[in-house]
């Protein structure tokens, strides 16, 4: 007997699918037993994401990452104002920067052929050595920066705040973004008001600041309110489940 086309269908649907958790096994068992696809492969990655966070922090002032994050604070620190402008008023610093990332990598090459050996023997250094080395090296050179015992204190508070961030599950680069865009946002907070005459309702005048103002509110908001709305339905889910054990 003739089987259904939708059976059919259906079936030749199973397989690619059956070829596909097939193949994902064996990459994973490869990946298990030290295939260099997985190191290269999240490597790749990473050196690409880092260097595209600069798209953003330099065309537009706005930092793609927490590293671009602490060099938007030192281009303030320095007067410069990432942005369009940027561009056009320090063409040798962008540009520089720029190929710098190209150099950077010949050299990351041909430092890493020879010495990735001796980088790996680092890993078997215990911790119990390598964790006061570390600290020593952060003290010391906190205390060359400022020469006095002020930086230290700074040191050790910010690696207390990093400890129980880490601890209790805080992701770091909002908190480095804070720091940096928050004097802007004063700043630039300021010079509405001074526009306004002491009246911030400005922003809301206008339509495309009440466009951009509306977006960020909502962008404020929105983690608050999924996560208030999936705890409310976990919290449903697992009435339901008690009620049909009860039952």
């Amino acid at each position: 007997m003739p089987s259904c086309p939708s059976r059919r269908r259906s079936h030749s649907g199973h397989i690619p699918r059956l070829r596909r958790g097939e193949a994902g096994e064996q990459v994973q068992a490869s990946h298990r037993e030290g295939c260099p696809e997985a190191v290269a492969s999240p490597e790749a990655a990473n050196n690409a994401a880092a260097n595209a966070s600069f798209i953003p922090t330099l065309a537009l002032g706005i930092p793609g990452s927490g590293t671009t994050a602490v060099l938007l604070g030192a281009f303030v620190i320095f007067g410069l104002q990432p942005g369009p402008l940027l561009f056009q008023q320090e063409p040798d610093l962008v540009w520089g920067l720029l190929v710098s990332f190209f150099f950077g990598n010949l050299i990351l090459l041909v430092l890493n052929l020879p010495l990735a050996p001796v980088f790996a023997q680092i890993l078997r250094i215990p911790y119990v050595f390598l964790y006061p080395i570390v600290l020593m090296m952060s003290f010391v050179g906190a205390f060359a920066l400022g020469n006095n015992t002020f930086t230290l204190w700074i040191v050790f508070f910010a690696g207390l705040l990093g400890y129980f961030m880490k601890r209790f599950d805080f992701p770091a680069a909002p908190f480095v973004l804070g720091l940096v865009l928050g004097p802007l946002l004063e700043k630039y907070l300021v010079q509405t008001s001074a526009m306004g005459d002491g009246n911030l309702f400005i922003m809301f005048q206008r339509p495309f600041s009440l466009i951009l103002t509306v977006a960020a509110l909502i962008a404020l908001a929105y983690p608050l309110v999924t996560a208030v709305i999936r705890n409310l339905r976990t919290r449903k889910a697992g009435a339901k489940a008690k009620e049909n054990v009860a039952s």
